[in-house]
């Protein structure tokens, strides 16, 4: 036999259960809201089920929190896609072409990726920037490892249909050119 208020074992003799103290056989009458007398059963079933109701709107609340931040924080950075030709005018074949925001210690992965852009050459490449960040630096590295860089070059005046990157090197120094 089982306790009707707290669901324990107990022994068919017992006319108490060892375990809350109820009497066997009775079941505890709790007040509901509405005023109607309910057992230990039903008050708990219902504990239950507003808990787990408090529960699941608090979830949805915070994925409402979460969801509004990560729209907030992409909406200020549209992105713009550029179809970037690469003007090889350098005086050296180009083994890979690195794009950098200015301040930033690292340069990013290679435009390239295997492709060779030969001397006198142009090629066409997509380049993606965010409207917050027009200004770029460019750096081209050659077959031995020696780097070229262009420092401040803006993609402000340029169409979004289509942008010429002009690399130049004069043997010294490098300079470059965006439109």
């Amino acid at each position: 036999m089982f306790c009707r208020n707290c669901g324990k074992e107990m022994n068919e003799t017992q006319k108490f259960c060892p375990y809350c103290g109820q009497k066997a056989g009775e079941e505890t009458a709790y007040s509901s809201p509405n005023g109607y007398p309910q057992t230990a059963a039903v008050a708990n079933q219902r504990k239950s089920k507003t808990g787990l109701i408090v529960g699941i709107v608090a979830a949805v609340i915070v994925l409402i929190v979460v969801i509004g931040i990560f729209i907030a924080g992409n909406s200020e950075k549209e992105t713009l896609s550029f179809n970037l030709s690469v003007v090889n005018d350098t005086g050296v074949d180009i083994y890979a072409l690195y794009a950098s925001q200015p301040e930033v210690d690292d340069w990013e992965e290679d435009i390239l990726a295997d492709e060779v852009l030969c001397d006198g050459d142009t090629i066409d490449v997509e380049f993606t920037v965010t409207e917050d960040t027009l200004d770029w630096d460019f750096a081209i590295e050659d077959i031995e490892g020696n780097i070229i860089e262009f420092y401040g070059l803006s993609f402000e005046d340029c169409s979004i249909d289509g942008a010429t990157l002009i690399l130049e090197y004069d043997g010294e120094e490098g300079y470059a050119t965006l439109y």
